[in-house]
């Protein structure tokens, strides 16, 4: 099953444990039934009760459903594809974890990981003033959204309230995931693990 790494979490947590920061929980609605199987795939069902079938037949199956073997890696495969599509980057260093950052500063050259890293702007997270914040409600020079997988829940760490509505609304667009993000505390998940 697709999962972030127990230490991914934590570091993720850590990392924003900041003030300024929120998290949100992604739940897909029928997440297993959301992917469709891939065309190499045929998987055939008997026929339901109240749902008569004539002899000799069955149903086959288009989409996932809850207990296939093969559910939760499609669904994983669809996320990954609609967050590709969105604009999220996947880690290479643990695949289940997705970020979206953004230069938060008026003027200033867009963002790269090397940028990030060797500006040191994780590190000390100073704020910006409003008059030159590219995002007004993100208060950080870097503007940031990091979904992290836990087989068919998505944690969303933003610091940027517009990149999350922009990342729904895109995702929405998208249709092929129907998503509800329901607003956690993140004491209580810091307490938890």
């Amino acid at each position: 099953m697709p999962t972030a790494s127990y230490v991914t979490i934590r570091l993720v947590l850590a990392l924003t444990a900041l003030p300024h920061w929120y998290g949100v929980d992604l739940d897909a609605t029928g997440a297993f039934i959301s992917a469709p199987l891939p065309p190499e795939e045929q998987v055939y069902l008997k026929g339901i009760p109240g749902y008569d079938l004539p002899p000799g037949k069955c149903l086959r199956l288009k989409k996932t459903i809850y207990g296939l073997v093969q559910a939760s890696l499609s669904y994983f495969k669809l996320c990954k594809d609609v967050y590709a599509k969105v604009g999220l980057r996947q880690l290479d260093c643990d695949e289940c974890v997705f970020v979206k950052y953004s230069q938060n500063i008026k003027g200033q050259a867009p963002l790269s990981v090397e940028n990030i890293i060797e500006s040191g702007v994780f590190m000390t997270m100073d704020t910006v003033p409003e008059d030159q914040r590219v995002y007004k409600s993100c208060i950080y020079p870097v503007a940031c959204i990091i979904i992290v997988m836990y087989v068919d829940n998505n944690g969303v760490r933003h610091n940027c309230h517009k990149l999350l509505a922009e990342f729904q609304s895109d995702v929405a667009k998208d249709g092929r995931i129907d998503c509800i993000l329901k607003a956690i505390c993140l004491h209580s998940c810091l307490c938890a693990i």
